[in-house]
């Protein structure tokens, strides 16, 4: 059986930026490698719903992908601008998917 915290473990070695969102679509946490390119330490992000870092003008194109990935209306990721701790503006390859309860 996989837990959570062998789950993070594993998220955590990724050299990509990886995050887990929690029901109040907050940061529930974060791998080193988000934090790092973010510039936002993992106690910073909890306190922030995860789109508060995409770039307002595209938070609705955003959200809409999010939700069409997750019903299986479309497929694979999408890029879109986000900003820094520090304001820098990245563009950033994202998408979603759901992790079973019921694997840990």
């Amino acid at each position: 059986m996989i837990t959570e915290s062998s789950l993070q473990a594993f998220f955590d070695g990724m050299p990509v930026g990886v995050w887990r969102q929690s029901e109040g679509k907050k940061f529930a946490w974060a791998n080193t490698a988000f934090c790092r390119i973010s510039g936002y330490s993992m106690e910073e992000l909890e306190a922030m719903e995860t789109i508060d870092l995409v770039k307002p003008s595209w938070r609705k194109f955003v959200m809409g992908r999010n939700k069409a990935i997750l019903k299986g209306e479309v497929t694979g990721p999408y890029y879109f601008p986000t900003r820094t701790k520090d304001k820098e503006e990245l563009i950033v390859m994202g998408t979603i998917g759901t992790i079973d309860d019921h694997l840990y």
